[in-house]
């Protein structure tokens, strides 16, 4: 028998790290509030591509009049200035120019999930103190610091938490760290009370990293910067590939920068007025919401799985967070840009965590006996013996249910429901269809009997 020789093996560095999958439901969602991208805003952005020359194309591109168009924007010389694959890019090229081994970095946890993975791919090694609520935690920081802290970083607004330091915390860490460097994430930045880009470029050895994937609404596009002093900015320059971003992507930004300001401002406003409107229908649905200054909220919820889950049942996706025990039972919903989106995503909250109504296909075993236990309890219960959209529809109205669950045992019935507005529960039955095909169909969950409804019930 041959013997097979040992094949190639990752670096530890590499071996530490896992691939970055965000958790994401079977069922299928259309409105994402799981990432915290903003709305497409630039209306006339297909007419920057129609008159982008050939060259742009066939070309490697250059970054230098974007960052020329972002130094002018921000008050800044071009010099201070980084283009980048958006704010990930320059955050890693950040970490990987000041770690190596035997070097630590000072984070909070939680905090932006790729900071642990880029410090370790570093070789350096990450310092995460504790940072859920309340103002920064200043003081422990500045006790973790030593002679092997290479790197401070703040996060502000800090993702997943919405929290946000202030000015005379990034000069505290500044005065009593002076070998550190100081990154500074302002990714959510736009949406916060205060912007700390000035306060924070005044500091000496202080990299500002800034986004355009979410109030400026191009994600797609993967374009951020980073801002700091010439010889550190040409220091992360070193350490990245030396054409990070495309000659369409740069195009489109650059004719945002120059014309969309205002369109950007008005968003950030209404993104604002949508978050207190959130979380005051949270907090009367029962959810414990961190206080944010970002595009999202992290709300605390007795079963957080469940209300994902139902969340996705009518189409809209929210974070959870199943991998970080520190944020256990909360999750991350992003503020939607869009009056229609919140209504939405407020109505579906409510059905979720205040139902009113009941609907369950007779074909569920022991239906009719549910339907006369919670009729007792709240007198908007029946057992539906047509599953098409209309009939559900009427039938919820009827009740005057309009926060209606349904329990189904078909595909087309958990299709009706969720057409017809109800939040969508899949029942197995002997020779019903399987799981996965009902959460394929949009099934919140599937149960496999109906007392597993009552114990989802509030």
């Amino acid at each position: 028998m041959t013997r097979r020789l040992p094949g190639p093996t990752p670096s530890p560095y590499a071996a530490a790290v896992r691939t970055y999958r965000p958790p994401a439901p079977l069922t299928p969602t259309d409105l994402r509030l799981h990432s915290n991208e903003g709305m497409l805003l630039a209306t006339d952005w297909l007419d920057v591509l129609r008159d982008l020359p050939g060259e742009a194309i066939s070309g490697y591109p250059s970054a230098a009049t974007l960052e020329a168009d972002i130094a002018e924007a921000f008050n800044l010389d071009a010099a201070q200035v980084l283009a980048g694959t958006g704010g990930d890019d320059v955050v890693e090229r950040a970490l990987r120019a000041y770690l190596c081994p035997g070097r630590t970095v000072i984070l909070n946890e939680p905090s932006f999930v790729m900071l642990n993975r880029y410090a370790a791919l570093a070789g350096g090694e990450p310092v995460a103190l504790p940072w859920l609520a309340g103002p920064l935690p200043v003081d422990d920081m500045l006790a973790a610091v030593d002679k092997t802290t290479a790197m401070i970083v703040v996060v502000s607004p800090n993702n997943p938490t919405g929290l946000t330091a202030t000015a005379n915390d990034l000069q505290r860490l500044r005065n009593g760290a002076p070998s550190a460097m100081l990154l500074v994430d302002l990714a959510y930045g736009e949406f916060a009370d205060e912007d700390l880009t000035a306060p924070a470029l005044s500091l000496p050895d202080t990299i500002v990293i800034r986004s355009f994937s979410k109030a400026w609404g191009l994600a797609g596009l993967r374009v951020g910067w980073a801002a700091g002093p010439p010889d550190v900015i040409e220091q992360l320059r070193a350490v990245g590939h030396p054409y990070p971003v495309s000659a369409p992507a740069a195009a489109i930004v650059s004719h945002v920068l120059r014309r969309g300001r205002s369109v950007v401002n008005d968003f950030v406003r209404r993104v604002r007025r949508h978050r207190r409107l959130l979380v005051k229908l949270l907090t009367v649905c029962g959810a414990d919401v961190t206080p944010s200054q970002a595009n999202f909220v992290l709300a605390r919820f007795d079963d957080a799985p469940w209300v994902r889950d139902g969340l996705a049942g009518m189409g809209i996706a929210v974070r959870a967070f199943p991998d970080a025990p520190v944020l256990g039972h909360r999750l991350r919903i992003t503020i939607p840009g869009g009056e229609c989106d919140l209504h939405r995503l407020c109505g579906a909250l409510e059905t979720v965590l205040r139902p009113d109504g009941v609907l369950i296909d007779s074909r569920a075993p022991g239906s009719s006996e549910l339907a006369d236990r919670l009729a007792r309890r709240w007198c908007r219960s029946v057992v539906s013996t047509a599953t098409e959209t209309t009939y559900l529809r009427t039938v919820a109205a009827d009740l005057g249910a309009g926060r209606c669950w349904f329990a189904g045992t078909g595909v087309d019935a958990i299709r009706a429901a969720r057409q017809a507005g109800l939040l969508p529960l899949g029942v197995k039955t002997p020779n019903g269809p399987n799981e996965r095909d009902l959460l394929l169909a949009g099934a919140a969950r599937v149960l496999t009997n109906l007392r597993q409804l009552e114990e989802l019930l509030p």
